[in-house]
C-alpha cells in the first residue's frame, strides 16, 4: 500500500471513532465496558492516546482537533 493510501484509511478511522465518541450520551460515558473496571470513557482515552500524544523524539501528531487540552476535554 502506498503511505498516502494508508494515511487515508488511518484518517478514514479516526473520522468515523470521532463520529462514534461524538455521538454518546453523557450516561453512555460512564458505562462499563468489555475491559474489566473500565468506563466507555477510559476505553475511549486510551484508543485516542496516539492522536494526542507522542513519543520522545517522535514528530508531533497532526493538530487535528485545535490546542491539545481542546483534545483531551
Amino acid at each position: 500500500m502506498r503511505r498516502r493510501t494508508i494515511a487515508a484509511a488511518v484518517a478514514a478511522e479516526r473520522r468515523e471513532l470521532a463520529d462514534v465518541l461524538d455521538a454518546l450520551t453523557p450516561d453512555r460515558w460512564d458505562a462499563p465496558s468489555l475491559r474489566a473496571g473500565w468506563r466507555v470513557r477510559e476505553v475511549a482515552a486510551h484508543l485516542s492516546l496516539g492522536f494526542r500524544t507522542t513519543l520522545p523524539g517522535r514528530a508531533s501528531p497532526p493538530n487535528c482537533c485545535g490546542p491539545a487540552a481542546a483534545c483531551t476535554g
